[in-house]
């Protein structure tokens, strides 16, 4: 059971990833009649209440995939992991970003941050700052506050500053590069 319901997570995952929707749809919910016949820990738990949310927000059911997501906090606040908690809240409020519920979606990208800012391990304090950072910047950009998320954008650089995530340095300077033309700030862009 478990290793169907392990190769189930995966199918869901590489399904939304091609964006074969029905398909993840299906593994969705042959994974969910496993779950309870599965000695899952709250960390493999809440990894797969993720994995659903982010299939379904790809889909579109936003509604759905925040239920999801919200189980995934529940889940992730009982490890006691920050690293788990972080990217718990921060996807919540992308899903709520979605969804056009900006305050809804700030305050859980603040929640990520406020959990990343108690790690002990700073180079985990500073990648998950650092990605709570990305996601308000692209929140403030999506409801139109350029100003506030060229200033998140700033902020997510110069905490990513001497690491090698390149993909979330990558996506701090194109998003702060978009707000810079949308602004009209050439000199900046």
């Amino acid at each position: 059971a478990i290793g169907a319901f392990n190769a189930l997570s995966i199918l869901i995952e590489q399904y939304r990833y091609i964006g074969n929707y029905g398909q993840a749809l299906a593994c969705i919910h042959r994974s969910l009649s496993l779950i309870d016949s599965c000695a899952l820990n709250e960390v493999q738990i809440a990894q797969h209440h993720y994995i659903i949310a982010s299939a379904l927000a790809s889909s579109g059911f936003y509604p759905a995939a925040a239920d999801y997501q919200k189980e995934a906090v529940r889940q992730a606040l009982t490890t006691g992991q920050v690293q788990t908690i972080s990217r718990a809240y921060a996807d919540l409020g992308s899903i709520y970003g979605k969804m056009g519920d900006y305050s809804q979606a700030l305050k859980n990208a603040k929640l990520a941050y406020e959990a990343a800012e108690s790690s002990p391990e700073e180079s985990i304090r500073k990648g998950m700052m650092a990605y709570s950072s990305l996601q308000v910047g692209d929140l403030y950009k999506q409801a139109g506050d350029i100003t506030k998320a060229i200033e998140s954008y700033d902020e997510c650089l110069e905490l990513y500053k001497g690491s090698d995530n390149h993909y979330g340095l990558y996506e701090a300077h194109k998003n702060r590069l978009f707000c810079y033309i949308v602004k009209g700030d050439d000199p900046a862009a």
